[in-house]
């Protein structure tokens, strides 16, 4: 039993970071802000960085979701804008690995990669995803994006 206590504390933090104060909305109804990953406090794919997080928090929690459910391995995750990504991969139980890729003419380029736990990560992803639910429900935009995410965001919570 000690052993998966240690390992559970040597596991790095993951958390999925928006901030609402960012988020704006677009002539054609899109949303952007700032939105990104922070990993034992470095970020990924870098602090505040401005992308779409109602589209892309629905991509994520459909690809997560297919984990939770065990109708895949693997989970992977983009970012809307620039060439950054990141996939998720059952290791074994609730255990997890995280990697974190650059894309280039090249090839993917791993920039980083941590274990976790799909509870941290569940956790966080939905997090994530229901301040960006409240910002957008406050500030009245809608769209069919939000309602995607709120779809994906109910298949773990129920629904809004």
């Amino acid at each position: 039993m000690e052993n998966s206590i240690e390992s559970e504390a040597v596991r790095p933090l993951v958390r999925v970071e928006v901030l609402p104060a960012s988020f704006s909305r677009r002539m054609s109804g899109s949303i952007n802000g700032f939105v990104w990953l922070t990993i034992d406090g470095n970020a990924f794919p870098a602090q505040q960085w401005d992308d779409f997080p109602v589209v892309i928090l629905n991509w994520w929690l459909e690809s997560l979701n297919g984990l939770v459910t065990n109708q895949s391995k693997r989970a992977e995750c983009n970012f809307m804008d620039g060439p950054f990504w990141f996939e998720i991969i059952t290791a074994q139980s609730s255990e997890l690995m995280l990697r974190f890729y650059r894309r280039s003419k090249l090839g993917d380029e791993l920039r980083m990669q941590v274990r976790s736990s799909l509870p941290m990560i569940v956790e966080t992803m939905l997090r994530a995803a229901k301040t960006v639910i409240d910002v957008c429900k406050k500030e009245g935009w809608h769209s069919s994006d939000l309602e995607q995410l709120m779809s994906s965001y109910s298949k773990f919570e129920g629904p809004l």
